[in-house]
């Protein structure tokens, strides 16, 4: 990492390098611009002066390159001052004092804009220095130049700029932003503050008794607010308006797009030019922003559910989000993971990826995603349930555009549903997604239960009735039960007479494999086959070799006519979990002894499987 320290003639730069040498020896190694030139350059400094533009440029590169082999052989930080600009009060215009490989080797740039009449008297009393004294009037000038100047060749070249106001905490600020830049230089940070952050929210709502969570992206499934206006509308009534809060709004509107980088220079800019008035900011925001009555609906419904934990994330401000649940009564059920205040936890895409990834693969979580647009695309892969919010037909055509890309890429790992966002409210729906991950369902004081299960062990019948019992067993089950857990979808068909009718068949029923445990389970399996004929049949699978036949496959139903212990059960939900962590397993059994429902380590497993067992 090499960080920048610039300003006009007189800013503080050598004041501040002076002090940092102090505090941070051990972290950094230090540099004036002109010392480098002066120890590397024949003749120093007097023989660089003599020469022109094109040789002063070529001496600048060879510097500081040489400051970064010196930066990483030793591993440390570079923090060098230097000059972006020399402009004489005489001259109508700066002569830029900067090199094109200054570009490539800053990672960072903090810029002294120290107030021009403090600059000014201390250029007057310093005699000694080769220093001109210019006007304070040109001093503005002059840095709102170089600010200008600085942050369109950083903000182009991918180095993260700051601003310095205040002289009376130049050198306690300096060391919290050169203390932030370090932290988030890379994702690597970040990742380490997402895990952190997942495992405090997971605590805190019960760790033990959650089986599901919702993640929804901040900006696209709360809103159809354009949240860069909103940002822009509320800059413009509480900041006042100078270059910093333009660029401010440019980067709010994603002109350098949601990188990382992008990201981490938002935090920091917000961090200069808002102040003590980033409360009142994310409060206006938060006012302006128009909910989506079926998201919040959602949310309150899943509030009723002790299972369910709620995950709001967005690249921006958390506090914004946090205002907008607290207006609608959800800040206590729902939590907000965002940029924080400090500035030290940015979301990027990578982040949002993380968060549902952890929270999936960690705390053993079936994770609901909802999402629109690519920012999403890491959430929603890494989910167990991708919601695709789908806007009005008339603004479609980028979420169409964003499935075509997610199917293509994620076909084989991702369970997609595309809706639009109106329907987020259908009974069926919320009904899916609140469901509890492990259930038990029984037949037992049903007539048919009392029926069937003593057929299937009754050897005074002839040689074929408990071959049609077991199937009949399996039919019954997969109409009664399974349909109801797993859900069905609704297809359209051409009826005799040419008319468009309605037709179900169980959800994802072309991507379900139907899995005979045992030989007697293979005609019970037929039963579940005839009931869902587009599922696949697995006969003959060991324990070993079942994965091999689950690739691409979103259920899998597993069938056995009786489960005694568990054990073998407990080796295949095992054994398929550890390849295929998001696939929905479902266990058919024709009857199970007491002591199995009560065993709890096949409760825990198959609520960690994420199963439904009827």
């Amino acid at each position: 990492m090499v960080i920048g320290l610039y300003g006009v003639p007189g800013s503080g730069k050598s004041f501040l390098i002076n002090h940092l040498k102090k505090s941070m020896y051990s972290k950094s190694v230090f540099y004036e611009s002109s010392e480098a030139i002066d120890s590397l350059v024949p003749g120093g400094l007097e023989a660089f002066q003599a020469l022109g533009d094109l040789g002063k440029a070529v001496w600048r590169g060879r510097a500081i390159e040489r400051i970064k082999k010196e930066a990483l052989e030793k591993d440390k930080i570079a923090i060098v001052t230097g000059n972006f600009m020399f402009w004489p009060e005489e001259q109508a215009v700066g002569q830029p004092l900067y090199s094109v490989k200054d570009l490539h080797v800053f990672t960072h740039v903090i810029y002294l804009k120290t107030p021009a009449e403090c600059i000014f008297q201390r250029n007057s009393r310093d005699q000694n220095e080769d220093r001109p004294v210019v006007s304070v009037e040109h001093l503005r000038k002059w840095q709102e130049a170089e600010i200008i100047g600085l942050r369109h060749v950083c903000f182009q070249s991918g180095i993260l700029f700051h601003t310095l106001t205040d002289p009376a905490s130049l050198c306690t600020s300096a060391e919290a932003v050169i203390g932030y830049c370090q932290f988030t230089e890379t994702q690597v940070g970040q990742d380490y503050i997402v895990t952190d952050q997942v495992h405090d929210i997971h605590y805190e709502h019960g760790r033990e008794k959650l089986e599901t969570a919702l993640v929804f992206d901040a900006a696209n499934a709360f809103t159809s607010s354009d949240m860069g206006s909103l940002f822009w509308n509320a800059i413009d009534r509480i900041l006042p308006q100078n270059a910093s809060t333009y660029a401010l709004k440019e980067l709010l509107n994603g002109s350098l797009g949601y990188s990382h980088t992008a990201l981490v220079q938002t935090a920091l800019l917000l961090w200069e030019v808002v102040e003590d008035k980033y409360d009142a900011l994310c409060e206006a925001v938060a006012s302006s922003v128009e909910v989506n009555p079926e998201v919040v609906s959602l949310l309150r419904a899943a509030a009723e559910h002790p299972h369910i934990l709620a995950v709001v994330v967005t690249e921006g401000p958390a506090l914004v989000w946090e205002k907008v649940l607290e207006r609608q009564g959800l800040s206590d059920t729902v939590s907000v993971l965002g940029e924080e205040t400090s500035g030290m936890f940015v979301v990027s895409p990578i982040s949002k990826g993380e968060i549902v990834h952890d929270l999936r693969e960690f705390y053993h979580l079936h994770v609901w995603a909802f999402g629109q647009g690519p920012m999403d695309f890491m959430m929603l892969k890494e989910a167990n349930e991708a919601v695709i919010l789908v806007g009005d037909e008339e603004d479609g055509n980028s979420s169409t555009k964003f499935i075509s890309a997610l199917e293509g890429v994620a076909s084989s790992y991702t369970n997609k549903t595309m809706i639009p966002v109106g329907r987020l409210g259908d009974p069926d729906f919320v009904k899916s997604v609140l469901r509890r991950r492990f259930e038990m369902v029984h037949a037992t004081e049903k007539g048919a239960a009392k029926l069937l299960p003593f057929s299937m062990r009754n050897a005074s019948t002839a040689d074929t009735m408990p071959t049609e019992s077991y199937k009949s067993v399996g039919t019954y089950l997969a109409l009664e039960y399974v349909s109801e857990l797993v859900g069905l979808e609704e297809h359209s068909m051409t009826g005799e007479q040419g008319q468009q009718l309605s037709r179900y068949q169980l959800r994802d029923e072309q991507w379900t494999s139907i899995v005979a445990i045992t030989s007697k389970g293979e005609i019970m399996a037929s039963g579940v086959k005839e009931t869902f004929p587009s599922a696949k049949i697995i006969v003959g699978a060991s324990v070993s070799d079942i994965n091999h036949h689950l690739q691409h496959q979103r259920t899998v139903i597993l069938v056995a006519p009786t489960i005694n212990n568990g054990q073998k059960m407990m080796e295949y939900i095992e054994q398929i979990r550890e390849i295929h962590r998001q696939i929905r397993i479902v266990v058919v059994a024709g009857i199970v002894h007491a002591k199995v429902t009560e065993r709890v380590s096949l409760s825990k497993g198959m609520r960690s499987s994420a199963p439904l067992s009827p």
